[in-house]
């Protein structure tokens, strides 16, 4: 399955990077020429907008990198995705369900909750936007819960911003002005503030990792479980236990994945009754036992690197991660990764 088409003057921009005709700008701009490898690069977005973006990324090569699949762990968040070279095959893994499209257009998907396993049809260049859960109800004002976790190419989305957003950041002559065309973009078409309540219990089961229980929350904020999951269904697009679970397990993935059997002690430090309801929410979510999954060795350098971003006390500019994939070595870490929040709440402004 493919997704929507692009314009026939754009395509054909498109097609000269896929056959590596030497582009202008941020596409072909790296900071070490001499070394091949993934460069992975983080942007903060304007302090206006750090209620509904978390960040902005680069992802992009020069095609000299040899083909290593790449696991993303669901990490709860929304995200906006321009493409511009090959793309990638992208496999998801949500229980039983596996679904496997190839996304070499550009798209939208919603809150991801389920394991996505990620291989390089070619060279890429990428510019993704990565948003909190409700964001893209605010930015696409349509129910959410058709875009749940699905890849939608932006061609088939009523939203005039997106096609417009990806001719302007294709010309874009760096990372500032990458930065500047979303951040002006975004600012005149987000609302200033998001759903009270919505707000309210995302910030709570981000703050303890998926560990806080449904009923808790809405005790708290003293509505209905069926109002939260119905305002859930409309703007996210999945249920709360739903987001629950997969920031559990995206949170235990990064702390426990560095061996193949996860301790019985950490799998509870995480939330997990023990280690074998952990295995089993490992299986949900990749398809594997613990012990497969780290002898096929697949890559997990972006999912390791977004996590310590989650985990960083503040969301200024950080330097590039030049993922080396022969070695699953970055060159450079996120410059404030080693500062664990105490009140992972204060991420959001």
């Amino acid at each position: 399955m493919r997704i929507g088409p692009r314009s026939r003057p754009f395509r054909a921009s498109v097609r000269a990077i896929q056959r590596q005709d030497p582009p202008m700008g941020w596409i072909t701009s790296a900071p070490d020429a001499q070394t091949p490898g993934l460069y992975f690069k983080v942007l903060p977005p304007a302090p206006a907008l750090r209620r509904w973006v978390r960040y902005y990324w680069i992802l992009k090569d020069d095609g000299r990198s040899p083909q290593i699949d790449e696991y993303l762990a669901p990490d709860g968040f929304e995200e906006l995705i321009f493409s511009y070279a090959r793309g990638f095959r992208r496999h998801e893994v949500c229980g039983p369900d596996t679904k496997e499209q190839v996304l070499d257009r550009s798209y939208a998907v919603g809150a991801k909750s389920s394991g996505v396993t990620c291989a390089r049809l070619g060279r890429l260049a990428m510019i993704g936007v990565k948003l909190w859960p409700q964001a893209l109800h605010a930015l696409l004002r349509m129910p959410l819960h058709v875009l749940a976790g699905k890849p939608l190419g932006i061609t088939d989305l009523d939203a005039p911003i997106l096609p417009e957003l990806e001719h302007r950041l294709f010309d874009a002559g760096g990372e500032a002005a990458i930065a500047r065309i979303l951040d002006e973009a975004l600012l005149r078409t987000l609302p200033v503030d998001p759903d009270a309540m919505l707000d309210y219990a995302i910030g709570e089961l981000f703050a303890s990792r998926g560990t806080l229980g449904i009923d808790d929350i809405t005790s708290r904020y003293g509505v209905h479980y069926r109002t939260l999951e119905k305002a859930f269904r409309e703007r996210i697009g999945i249920r709360p236990k739903a987001l629950a679970k997969a920031l559990r397990f995206k949170h235990a993935f990064g702390t426990l994945s560095g061996r193949a059997e996860a301790g019985r002690l950490g799998a509870l430090e995480c939330g997990y009754y023990d280690q074998s309801h952990f295995c089993k929410e490992f299986r949900f979510f990749t398809g594997r036992s613990p012990t497969r999954f780290f002898r096929e060795r697949l890559s997990v350098d972006v999912s390791t690197f977004c996590l310590d971003l989650d985990l960083c006390a503040s969301n200024a500019s950080l330097p590039p991660a030049r993922i080396d994939v022969r070695s699953g070595v970055r060159h450079a870490r996120p410059g404030a990764a080693t500062q664990f929040l105490q009140d992972p709440r204060a991420l959001r402004p």
